[in-house]
């Protein structure tokens, strides 16, 4: 029987490689070395319905989440702009105005990335409609 342990190494390329003894499978995805991985006890799930995400920057969520999904739909003619920061001391800009096509969704993984203290988002103009999911503290 093969170890079932998980090996966690950094490439050149800062990709986070994940590989799992049974079976040998591999899983790649490039992250930034910053990436924090939550402890898994005491953490909830929390998901929003979609929303209109705000022309001005607004809450999205008050306290610290792990990031893992947000979903983007510009329903509009023309392409907008969302951009998306946490809220530590000196908030950093973890989605720097994503361009969203006319008429497109748009999915965006971000692998449980930290948000300190929750993030904001805003978009360029009206006719974003947004959705999230992550993991809190309970």
């Amino acid at each position: 029987m093969k170890n079932k342990g998980v090996m966690i190494t950094w490439g050149i390329s800062s990709a986070l490689v994940i590989l799992f003894g049974i079976g040998c499978s591999l899983i790649a995805a490039t992250s930034p070395p910053a990436l924090l991985i939550p402890p898994t006890a005491n953490l909830t799930v929390v998901e929003i319905l979609p929303m209109v995400v705000p022309t001005t920057a607004a809450v999205a969520v008050a306290s610290t989440i792990w990031l893992d999904t947000v979903t983007l739909a510009n329903t509009t003619a023309g392409s907008l702009t969302v951009t998306l920061a946490d809220r530590q001391t000196s908030p950093i800009t973890v989605l720097p105005a994503v361009s969203i096509p006319a008429y497109t969704l748009v999915v965006m993984q971000l692998w449980g990335t930290r948000m300190d203290n929750g993030f904001t988002w805003v978009a360029s103009g009206a006719g974003v409609n947004g959705y999230f999911r992550g993991k809190v503290r309970r």
